[in-house]
């Protein structure tokens, strides 16, 4: 059983109907908070990092991620604090597809919603040697102390995961991308300057996210496309968590830094691209998990992968093929 711990954003979402504003479902979010509870379920042992206090919206995230299977022993560090919350308003453009949005504002009163609160260094202190014994450790909010425990697993030789989903402090988000093994982005959410940051650092993989568009990656100075699966989209959030948890799944059998070349990670994100399309079937972020088994999630998921890579595999073979007739027809003039 493979072991990761996450240090970052783990909240409450509440997703409702934008339309009529009825509430779908509450559940534990946050990237951290649903990359630990997908990697439980597919029988990970998961370790979020977080300062949520004993107060009823802690509560309701610590039940939905108890019922998983996350490993809460370093969920209530002190201080403890106000457990974020974030409403998801889902809606549907001119179009009929659907998109969501996220609000940090209280419907009823118009009041700020308790934001993230990250855990501290003297909080971090005290679980230094339980974090090297991860083999994965992953971060999701630029934090001082995001930056020390960072730093603390890569001179371990444990793999970091750096996945800025806020851009914090400029010189943290640098330190984590040095200390970062793999760094994942959304276009959409960081600027020209974040991501030079980033290529500054030189990863030894870099994902960037590109919506409907799918995604890029390089590893050294090249770039590699992967289009995105198409999929009759309920509902997108997650989409992303879910395609981090699919990387990591595939590398659980070698999670050294020998694996991460470019021929192993394309493959490895064709298949994690699946597991975030077939998540957008589902309303919320893990709505997924309510309906389909972790075999089943596995299954749905290579077999997507295969079919995609056998469609790309027959068009790279016409193309070859009219690309030889126009060469005899070119000669024969």
């Amino acid at each position: 059983m493979p072991k990761i711990a996450g240090i970052g954003l783990v909240a409450l979402d509440v997703v409702t109907n934008g339309d009529s504003d009825e509430v779908i479902g509450e559940w534990a979010g946050g990237s951290s908070g649903n990359l630990m509870a997908i990697l439980a379920f597919l029988g990970w042992d998961a370790s979020p990092i977080a300062r949520l206090d004993d107060g009823e919206v802690s509560a309701t995230i610590k039940t939905d991620l108890e019922r998983w299977g996350v490993n809460q022993r370093w969920l209530s560090l002190e201080p403890t604090a106000e457990a974020a919350i974030y409403i998801e308003r889902l809606r549907h453009d001119r179009e009929g597809a659907v998109y969501h949005r996220f609000e940090r504002y209280c419907p009823e009163c118009g009041a700020r919603l308790p934001g993230y609160r990250p855990v501290t260094i003297a909080a971090l202190e005290g679980i230094l040697e339980g974090i090297a014994e991860c083999d994965v450790l992953f971060v999701d909010r630029p934090s001082p102390g995001a930056v020390v425990a960072a730093e603390h697993a890569r001179e371990v030789g444990k793999l970091v995961v750096f996945e800025p989903s806020a851009r914090g402090d400029r010189r943290q988000l640098g330190s984590l991308a040095r200390a970062a093994d793999i760094v994942k982005y959304s276009a959409e959410r960081l600027t020209g300057e974040d991501r030079e940051v980033i290529a500054e650092a030189t990863p030894s993989v870099e994902i960037e996210t590109l919506g409907r568009e799918g995604l890029r990656f390089r590893t050294r100075a090249k770039w590699h496309k992967l289009p995105a699966p198409s999929v009759d989209a309920k509902d997108m959030a997650g989409a992303g968590d879910w395609t981090t948890a699919g990387i990591l799944h595939e590398l659980r059998g070698d999670l050294g830094k020998s694996g991460l070349t470019a021929d192993r990670m394309r493959g490895v994100l064709a298949t994690a691209q699946a597991f975030g399309a077939i998540s957008c079937r589902y309303p919320g972020a893990r709505g997924m998990m309510e309906h389909l088994t972790a075999k089943r999630v596995l299954e749905v998921a290579r077999k997507l992968s295969k079919r995609r890579h056998e469609i790309r595999q027959r068009a790279h073979n016409l193309k070859a093929v009219q690309g030889r007739a126009q060469f005899s027809c070119r000669g024969c003039q």
